[in-house]
């Protein structure tokens, strides 16, 4: 009863890539009001050209360069949570690695298959307090996502926080 293991596993057919295999594991250690976790996988994307700069500036002006790899993505997670009926608190820490991402060249608007990974690391801090009929939740997430060797992936904020209050009737 304090312990939870559990796995899966997913095959993919893409009509040029072929197959892939995505595997995923967790394991959930419980004890009184105290829970923790670790999760990790490895999966598979097969390029678009639906990204973030490209629907910002449109189709139009968009090329390709060379034929898109598959991404790989593996991921990995733990988290530790203590609740009570009132109230939690959750800490989360989290890391992905993206290879062979598809990204557009800012300079030139060509989207490509990038050599070096997106990897990106984070820490999530998430609460929750409520007393009929109130609700309030509040997050702060620090991330740091790293594209093309050690530059900032764009528009990937650092810092982010929310506060959310609630009164059902």
């Amino acid at each position: 009863p304090w312990l939870s293991v559990s796995g899966s596993a997913r095959i993919d057919h893409h009509n040029i890539h072929g197959f892939f295999l995505s595997p995923r594991g967790s394991v959930r250690a419980h004890r009184g009001r105290w829970t923790a976790g670790f999760t990790a996988d490895r999966s598979y994307y097969s390029p678009t050209s639906h990204l973030q700069e490209t629907e910002a500036a449109g189709f139009a002006r968009l090329t390709v360069d060379g034929e898109l790899e598959a991404e790989t993505a593996r991921s990995v997670s733990a988290d530790l949570t203590y609740g009570t009926r009132t109230a939690g608190v959750a800490l989360t820490v989290f890391r992905s690695h993206i290879d062979h991402p598809a990204l557009v060249d800012r300079s030139t608007y060509t989207l490509r298959t990038d050599p070096d990974p997106v990897v990106t690391r984070g820490v999530e801090l998430a609460g929750t307090a409520r007393r009929a009929p109130f609700a309030v939740t509040g997050t702060y997430v620090y991330l740091r996502s790293r594209e093309r060797g050690d530059v900032e992936v764009a528009r990937t904020p650092r810092h982010g926080a929310s506060l959310v209050a609630a009164a059902e009737g």
